[in-house]
C-alpha cells in the first residue's frame, strides 16, 4: 500500500512539474510577443561620429544628435536620463564627465528619437581630448508604446554602453584630379563611417573669381561622390570652397554639413598621400607585398611595412606610390630605386648590385648597368626630410631634391606615401618616354645595431643575408612599367 501511495505522489509531481515548465516556456513566449508588440530601445552602432575632423573644435558646430531606433512608433512621458563621457585629457589623467540633463525630438514616423548631443561636442574644443580616446555611456527612461495592443505601456529602460566618440571627416581639404575629365567623372571624399546622402542633394562650389560650380552630392559605403553638373573640367590650380550638405553618418539623426577646401589640378595624380582612383586604373603597373614581412638583425621590424609599390606617369611627372605602415622613427628611410632598360647599349650585361647598407653606399654604374639605379630618392618620412643612401661621383642621379611627396612629416598613421618625379629630372639620366624602367623600393630601419633593409618591394628583385644589412638588387625582377 505505502509503494502505490509513493509511485501516486510521483506521478504527481512528475504532473506538476510538467506544468510549470509548461507555463515557463509560455510565459517567455508572451514575454518575446509582448517585447514585439511594445518595442525596444536600440544603437546598434559601436562608434558616434561627430561633424568635424581630428583635432578641430567642434563646440560651435549644431545639429548633432545620435538616432536611437525602436522598430514601432512611440512616444514620451517625459525623457530623463545621462550621458556620462570618459576620455584621456591631454595630461594622459582618465576624467568622466555626467550630463543629467537630455534632451532631443522624434524622428518624423516616431520610430526614433534624435539624442541632442551638444552637452557632448561642447567637450571636444580642439585641445583637452585627444583623439580617439573618447567613450561614452548613455541611460535613457520614459518612452511608451504608441500603437497597437501594448498602446501607453513603458518601454525598458536604454542603456548603451562604450560607444567611441570619433571624428566623421577625414580632412577639411581635397585635391581632385581632372585628368580624362568627363560625364561620368566624380570626385571622391573618402569618411570615416558608412553614410548615406539625402536624395537631391546639390551644392554650389565658388572660386576666388566668384565663378560657380554646381554638383550633385551622391555617396556609397564610407565615401562622399561629387557630380559635377558642368562639362568642362576647372583649369589646373583651380580652388573653391564647397559646402558639402545633405550627408548621414551611421548613427546620426541628423544631417551634417561642412564647408570643405578643394584644388583641381590637370595632372594624372594628385600628390596628396591619399589613394585617388586613378592609383586602380589600367595604366597603372602594380606589385604587391606580403605583410609583416619584414626583418632586421634577424628581429622582427614591422615599424615600417611596405605591402605594395605603384608607378604610373604623365607628360611632367614619373609617380610612384609605396602602400603600407609607416611608424618608423625619426631616422628610418625610405629608399626608391629606378633603373631603365639598357638591353640596347653595346656594353649591356644583365647583373646584380649589391649594397652595403649605409647612410652612404657607394657604387659604379660600370658595364652592369641593367643591374643599377640610374635615379634614386632617399626620404625619411618621420623627419620629413631627404638623406642620402648612395653616393658617388659616378653613382646614379639623386632626384629626391625636386621631388614632390606627401605625406610630408608625421606618418604614423599613414598607409600610402605618394611621390612625384619631374620628367625632366629623369630625362637627364636617359630616361624618357617610349623607355621601359625598373623600380624597387626598401625601408631602411637604422637601429643602434647598424642600418638594414627590413623591408623590400618587390621580395623577388631582393636577396638579403640574415641580418639584412647587405642587399643584393637584381632589377630585370623589379616592377616593370613603360613611360608613355
Amino acid at each position: 500500500m505505502m509503494k502505490k501511495i509513493f509511485a501516486l505522489a510521483a506521478a504527481a509531481a512528475v504532473i506538476f512539474t510538467g506544468c510549470d515548465s509548461l507555463q515557463d516556456t509560455l510565459s517567455e513566449e508572451m514575454q518575446a510577443k509582448l517585447d514585439a508588440e511594445t518595442g525596444s530601445a536600440s544603437y546598434s552602432y559601436k562608434t558616434w561620429y561627430y561633424n568635424g575632423i581630428s583635432g578641430e573644435d567642434i563646440t560651435g558646430v549644431e545639429g548633432q544628435t545620435l538616432l536611437i531606433d525602436f522598430g514601432r512608433k512611440v512616444a514620451s512621458s517625459g525623457v530623463s536620463g545621462k550621458i556620462a563621457v570618459t576620455y584621456t585629457d591631454s595630461s594622459d589623467n582618465e576624467v568622466t564627465k555626467t550630463f543629467s540633463t537630455v534632451n532631443g525630438y522624434f524622428t518624423s514616423d516616431y520610430t526614433g528619437y534624435r539624442l541632442n548631443m551638444s552637452n557632448v561636442t561642447a567637450l571636444f574644443d580642439g585641445d583637452n581630448i585627444p583623439d580617439s580616446t573618447a567613450t561614452m555611456t548613455i541611460n535613457l527612461t520614459g518612452f511608451v508604446c504608441a500603437e497597437g495592443n501594448q498602446k501607453g505601456r513603458a518601454l525598458s529602460a536604454f542603456e548603451a554602453k562604450n560607444i567611441s566618440i570619433k571624428p566623421f571627416f577625414a580632412n577639411d581639404s581635397y585635391s581632385f584630379s581632372t585628368m580624362g575629365f568627363s560625364e561620368d567623372t566624380t570626385f571622391p571624399i573618402e569618411c570615416n563611417a558608412e553614410l548615406s546622402v539625402e536624395e537631391g542633394t546639390v551644392v554650389t562650389g565658388t572660386d576666388s573669381s566668384s565663378n560657380t560650380y554646381e554638383f550633385t552630392v551622391t555617396g556609397e559605403g564610407s565615401t562622399v561622390y561629387l557630380v559635377p553638373s558642368f562639362t568642362t573640367a576647372p583649369s589646373d590650380g583651380t580652388e573653391m570652397t564647397i559646402p558639402l550638405a545633405g550627408i548621414i553618418p551611421e548613427g546620426s539623426g541628423d544631417a551634417y554639413s561642412k564647408e570643405i577646401t578643394a584644388s583641381f589640378t590637370s595632372h594624372y595624380v594628385v600628390v596628396d598621400g591619399s589613394k585617388d582612383d586613378n592609383w586602380s586604373s589600367d595604366t597603372v603597373s602594380y606589385v604587391a607585398d606580403d605583410s609583416s614581412d619584414g626583418s632586421a638583425f634577424t628581429w622582427e621590424a614591422n615599424s615600417g611595412d611596405l605591402t605594395g609599390l605603384y608607378v604610373v606617369n604623365d607628360d611632367d611627372y614619373l609617380y610612384v606610390a609605396i602602400e603600407g605602415s609607416f611608424a618608423t622613427t625619426w631616422s628610418d628611410g625610405l629608399a626608391v630605386m629606378i633603373s631603365y632598360d639598357h638591353s640596347s647599349d653595346v656594353a649591356y650585361t644583365t647583373g646584380a648590385s649589391t649594397f652595403a647598407l649605409a647612410d652612404t653606399v657607394a657604387y659604379g654604374r660600370e658595364a652592369l648597368a641593367h643591374g643599377k639605379p640610374d635615379v634614386y630618392l632617399y626620404h625619411k618620412p618621420q623627419s620629413d626630410e631627404f638623406g642620402v643612401w648612395v653616393e658617388n661621383s659616378d653613382s646614379a642621379d639623386d632626384v629626391t631634391s625636386t621631388s614632390l611627396y606627401s605625406p610630408s612629416g608625421e606618418t604614423t598613421s599613414a598607409s600610402f606615401i605618394e611621390y612625384a618625379i619631374p620628367m625632366t629630372a629623369l630625362a637627364n639620366a636617359g630616361i624618357e618616354s617610349g623607355k621601359t624602367i625598373h623600380v624597387f623600393a626598401a625601408y631602411s630601419a637604422h637601429w643602434d645595431d647598424g642600418i638594414a633593409a627590413a623591408d623590400v618591394v618587390p621580395d623577388d628583385c631582393a636577396t638579403l643575408n640574415d641580418n639584412h644589412n647587405s642587399l643584393t638588387v637584381n632589377f630585370q625582377n623589379a616592377l616593370e612599367y613603360t613611360l608613355d
